[in-house]
């Protein structure tokens, strides 16, 4: 799986403001309660941009991400 962010919402998103915010949100953002940005470059763990400090781990305890940094993401492209 490819990804280029994640993001938690506490408050229900309109379609039009999922499309104007698409590829990117202040991490401020009402109800913005997760966004992982996934921009770290190496390692397991991912920040929490949002300022809840709800940081991850990726991986398994046997495997590391690949970091694949500056390359597009298609939207609803599945590889």
């Amino acid at each position: 799986m490819q990804t280029s962010e994640f993001r938690f919402w506490s408050v229900k998103r309109t379609e039009a403001q999922i499309k104007e915010n698409m590829y990117g949100i202040a991490p401020n953002t009402p109800g913005l309660e997760v966004y992982w940005r996934c921009n770290e470059g190496s390692g397991k763990d991912i920040i929490d941009a949002s300022g809840h400090g709800r940081d991850a781990v990726i991986g398994t305890a046997t495997s590391t991400p690949k970091w694949n940094l500056n390359q597009s993401v298609e939207v609803g492209k599945q590889n």
